[in-house]
């Protein structure tokens, strides 16, 4: 069982549509991978099902990595906002 408060490089490749866990055995943003953000598991994974939720990575017209990139910076500032007022 992996450990879930270890960092991770978590890596998109907007050519095939896909998402890469990257724990350091492959240099980061290789293999048409460009690296979103490294975080932990479960600060990552709502936010890889949001997107799921949001685009469809199966067809051509999947998001760029400039767009999952935006997303992720407003994403961070909705947890940061969730963060905030969670004793309102």
């Amino acid at each position: 069982m992996e450990n879930q408060l270890t960092t991770y490089s978590y890596e998109y490749n907007e050519k095939n549509g896909t998402f890469h866990q990257n724990p350091g055995n492959t240099p980061e943003n290789s293999n048409g991978y460009k690296t979103v953000y490294k975080t932990q598991i479960p600060v990552w994974y709502p936010f890889h099902n949001m997107l799921k939720r949001r685009y469809d990575f199966a067809s051509e017209n999947r998001p760029s990595f400039a767009t999952v990139k935006k997303e992720w910076e407003d994403y961070l500032l909705l947890l940061e906002d969730i963060y905030n007022y969670k004793d309102y």
